[in-house]
């Protein structure tokens, strides 16, 4: 589980076009979310909104020791919104587990 210290009102799935705010559609889903355990492997993830926590399942990692969101060059689909309507960063709960990749750059 991730828990967000500023995430006031809760967090939702959204999506946002042009300048107009977020708003809430049918099939929106929380992509982009990846696992590790003690291996430094990641692994897609299968994540859920509880509130201000971000709760986070993979059939491949059992004994989890960090997790990414939307760890791309330029994360397409990336939903997650606080209640306010601000975008969810990019985020890695042990940001000294990433690693420059000039792959990333080419995919």
């Amino acid at each position: 589980m991730v828990h967000f210290k500023h995430a006031d009102g809760g967090l939702r799935l959204a999506v946002k076009r042009g300048l107009a705010s977020p708003s809430t559609e049918d099939g929106i889903t929380l992509d982009h979310v990846e696992v590790a355990d003690g291996t430094k492997v990641w692994h897609p993830a299968v994540a859920r909104i509880d509130g201000e926590t971000f709760v986070v399942e993979s059939e491949n990692v059992t004994a989890l020791v960090a997790v990414r969101y939307a760890y791309e060059v330029e994360p397409q689909h990336a939903y997650l919104y606080n209640a306010a309507g601000l975008p969810a960063a990019p985020f890695c709960s042990l940001s000294q587990w990433l690693n420059y990749d000039l792959q990333l750059l080419k995919e």
